[in-house]
């Protein structure tokens, strides 16, 4: 474990909670900086294939269709500062994220260890499960649909893909 306690939370699960992904992706590409690509995949060998944090249970409250309304789409603009407000972590599973073109370049240097498709759709059947729960995305607090504000940033708030699509 490294000398990492894992949080009570956690402690629940089955498999072994050894670290957190963010980390080990860290770990992997100051890796491949330094020219140790074997030990970049060993590393990204250890990442888990199963999520460690239990999914948010979300209410909708919402009557109308999302596909009824246009949202508008979050540039890197808005992206960027509110990744930064919130210390690159999710807010509501806790777990780190990590930039987007890492996970892509991962993706390419390490593809059979840390499959990435091109396109940052993030399949199910194609993408590593880590990168799925590091993916930084952003979510709005109080739907758009409902109200909220699609684009200030009190109402957005940094997510990881998973718990984004959950909700």
């Amino acid at each position: 474990m490294r000398g990492k306690r894992v949080p009570a939370h956690l402690s629940l699960f089955k498999a072994p909670i050894t670290e957190e992904d963010g980390l080990i992706l860290a770990r992997a590409v100051r890796l491949l900086i330094d020219d140790k690509d074997a030990a970049a995949r060993a590393e990204l060998g250890a990442l888990s294939f199963i999520d460690p944090v239990l999914p948010p249970q979300f209410v909708s409250s919402v009557g109308m269709s999302l596909s009824d309304v246009k949202r508008p789409n979050v540039t890197p603009a808005i992206l960027a500062p509110i990744l930064q407000r919130d210390h690159w972590c999710c807010r509501y599973c806790g777990r780190r994220l990590v930039v987007a073109g890492v996970l892509e370049l991962l993706g390419v240097l390490a593809s059979a260890e840390f499959p990435f498709p091109p396109g940052h759709h993030l399949p199910a059947a194609g993408t590593h499960p880590a990168a799925r729960r590091t993916y930084p995305e952003v979510d709005h607090v109080h739907a758009g649909v409902a109200g909220g504000s699609w684009t200030d940033a009190n109402n957005l708030v940094a997510a990881c893909a998973l718990q984004r699509a959950q909700g």
